[in-house]
Parts: structure tokens; C-alpha cells; sequence
């Protein structure tokens, strides 16, 4: 079998350039004069990805080159009529490719092909490629080459020079209609859009352009704002799980900076929709927002308040988060546990619950009677909505 190596070389072709790998090899094929022992040599060549190979013992008489599709073998041997040793190189084409550059060559496999002056090239010598990138034909096609692409560089600059301002605009624009809650949408109404056009100097681009190439950019600027901001201060994380119109579970995770002297700042850091909802789901949100935060390494000691509902499956995911953050504690929304006593009130004392649905059924889900009532009453006041 072929003894291989991987080799990184430098070559001088057009200009100095860095090969990438090429994978070379020697094997002693003890023989190729017989029926089918070249095909099987090339076979286990093009089985390894070896471009060159030295051969031992190829017992070919003479010396030259045979070439089969993508294969070349040049050799050299002796006279006798024994058919006695002999050594050789197998070359494979696309190796030509790799040294003077893929700029310059392509190959199908087959033919050695000249990008710059657009021929085929023999392959069979080595110096016949080397007398082809020599001659004044391809020496003028590079340099022509050349000067097409500083020509290009040129356009591309003037381009990006009379784009950036706009490009600017376009990103102070999606920021701003973003900060101030306004839909991308509306840049589509046409007063809007025509009262843009009249007062401002630059282009209004469509939705489209602001959503697929200026979102991204503000959501990254935000949170590399939000890491400027949080450094290395402590934090409170608060989680939330809702549904959206669609039904989706959506949870949102809010954190806020634990400051001495003053109330800290509050961000929302991190919004995602969930298959299902649970422990785990929420386990995993809360780790994604973190290394959102820290990306290069999650700061768990920094971490001191968990706030939550008291959901059965937020106190069992607070119990697995504190696992992982030692100095964080637990804490359960106030709000949330208000809801929860009045709702055993609501189970203890079944005739106030059916009094207040009353209540609801006359007043607050009927405008006529309430209506009805501030003419008739005018001096007494409509009871207060329940809050349980």
C-alpha cells in the first residue's frame, strides 16, 4: 500500500502564493507490466486523494509518459528484455491546478485548462504547462486580468462611498421607528411615506429592505449595548410564559441591574417561542439568555435574584437553575400569590363568588344598565370592578 503524507509548500508561479495541503505518497508497485495493474494503480491512488506519487519497480523498458483521463505516469526504465526495475512519478491534473493556482488552471479531470487565455493546455509535461504561462499571450492576459479587478475595486469603493450615508439612514431609520414601537408596515402608507420623501434628503427604503438587512443589525447593536451596560454588575432575571394570539408559547426573560445607590436599569434580553412548557423549556430559555448576555462565559455568581410565578414547574425549574448559580435565590411573584388566596377565597365562600358574578352580569357586561343606572343614580357611585 502507498506510504502518504500531507506537504505544504510554496511555489513560484504568477506571483508568490501559499499552497493549501497536497497529499503525496511512494509506493513500490512491484509491477505494472501486466494486463489491468495500471487501472488498479490509479484506482487505489484516487481511493487515497494522492495528487503525486512515487513509484518503485514499475519494470516499463524505456522512458516516457502515459496518460490516462485525469492520470499522468512518467517513467523511465531499463533495457533489458527481463522487464527489471524501473521508477516513476503518477501525477494526478487537478495537481497542476493546485500549484499554479486555480485562478490560472481548472481541469474537468480530463484537460488541463487556461482560464487567462482560454485553451487547453497538454498536460502530459510538465514543461510544456511552464512554456505556456511563459509566453507573452498569457503574460498579457494576466496583466489584463489585473486590471480588470483594480478596476472593479475602484467601482465597488465609489459604490460603498455613495451607499454608506444611505446605508446609515436606513439603520437610524429601523432603530427609530423600532424604539418607538411603530410597525415596519407603516412605511408602506402612502401619506407617511410621501410626508418622508417631501421633508428628507435620502431614499425611503421598502419594509422589505428594513426587515431582512437592518433588524438583525438593531437587535446586535441592543445587545451589545445591553453587555456594555451590564458588565460585570450584579442582576435579577425575571421569567414569563404567555401565548400569543396563535396560541404559541412565548416565553420572555427580563433582567435589571442591581445597583447601590440607585434602581438599576431593566432590559428585556430574551424572547422565544417553546413547543411545549415546562421545567425543562424553561430551564434551558433561562441558560440561552445568560450566554446571550456572556457570551464568552456565563458570570454565574453574578446572578443573585430568580422572580417568577409559582407555577409548579417554574418552583421545579428555579430548584434545577439554583443547582447552577450558588448565589442565586428563588423568589415568587407577590401578584401571583395574591391570585392564589384569592382563588381558595373564591372555593371557601361559594355565595360571595355567585354575588359578584351577579354583580358582572348586571353592570360590567351590560352598558345599557350601567348606563341606566348613572341616570337614574347619578349620586351613587358603581361598585368596583372584583379584582378576584
Amino acid at each position: 500500500m502507498p506510504r502518504t503524507s500531507n506537504k505544504t509548500d510554496f511555489r513560484k508561479g504568477i506571483g508568490n502564493k501559499k499552497l493549501g495541503d497536497i497529499r503525496i505518497g511512494t509506493w513500490n508497485i512491484r509491477t505494472l507490466f501486466k494486463a489491468g495493474a495500471m487501472e488498479i494503480l490509479i484506482d487505489e491512488v484516487k481511493r487515497y486523494k494522492l495528487l503525486i506519487v512515487a513509484l518503485q519497480e514499475i519494470k516499463w523498458p524505456g522512458s516516457g509518459s502515459v496518460k490516462s483521463n485525469d492520470t499522468i505516469i512518467f517513467y523511465s526504465g531499463g533495457t533489458s528484455p527481463r522487464h527489471e526495475f524501473g521508477v516513476g512519478f503518477l501525477i494526478n491534473v487537478t495537481y497542476f491546478v493546485s500549484e499554479f493556482g486555480a485562478d490560472i488552471f481548472s481541469t474537468d479531470g480530463m484537460v488541463l485548462f487556461c482560464k487567462v487565455c482560454n485553451v487547453a493546455v497538454a498536460s502530459e509535461k510538465k514543461f510544456t504547462i511552464q512554456q505556456h504561462i511563459s509566453r507573452d499571450k498569457h503574460a498579457r492576459g494576466i496583466q489584463r486580468k489585473l486590471n480588470e479587478v483594480k478596476q472593479n475595486n475602484q467601482v465597488l469603493l465609489s459604490n460603498f462611498t455613495n451607499n454608506s450615508d444611505q446605508s446609515s439612514f436606513n439603520l437610524e431609520l429601523c432603530e427609530t421607528l423600532l424604539a418607538a414601537n411603530i410597525p415596519l408596515a407603516k412605511l408602506n402608507n402612502t401619506n407617511f411615506r410621501n410626508f418622508l420623501e417631501k421633508n428628507i434628503k435620502f431614499k425611503i427604503p421598502d419594509e422589505s429592505t428594513l426587515r431582512k438587512n437592518y433588524v438583525e443589525k438593531c437587535y446586535l447593536n441592543t445587545i451589545r449595548n445591553i453587555r456594555h451596560y451590564v458588565g460585570d454588575k450584579k442582576i435579577w432575571v425575571s421569567v414569563d410564559e404567555t401565548t400569543d394570539v396563535e396560541g404559541h408559547y412565548v416565553v420572555n426573560i427580563v433582567i435589571g441591574t442591581l445597583e447601590a445607590k440607585y434602581s438599576g436599569k431593566i432590559f428585556l434580553l430574551y424572547s422565544d417561542v417553546l413547543e411545549k412548557t415546562n421545567h425543562s423549556t424553561i430551564a434551558k430559555a433561562f441558560d440561552k439568555a445568560m450566554f446571550t448576555l456572556w457570551p464568552e462565559g456565563i458570570k454565574h455568581d453574578n446572578v443573585l435574584i430568580f422572580v417568577s410565578d409559582a407555577a409548579s414547574y417554574m418552583l421545579k425549574a428555579g430548584r434545577a437553575i439554583c443547582a447552577l448559580y450558588s448565589k442565586m435565590v428563588h423568589v415568587t411573584c407577590v401578584a401571583h400569590a395574591i391570585h392564589r388566596v384569592a382563588e381558595e377565597i373564591r372555593s371557601n365562600f361559594q355565595d360571595v363568588n355567585k354575588l359578584i358574578s351577579c354583580v358582572k352580569k348586571i353592570f360590567l357586561k351590560s352598558p345599557y344598565r350601567t348606563q341606566m343606572f348613572k341616570t337614574l343614580a347619578p349620586g351613587i357611585p358603581l361598585s368596583p370592578e372584583p379584582g378576584y
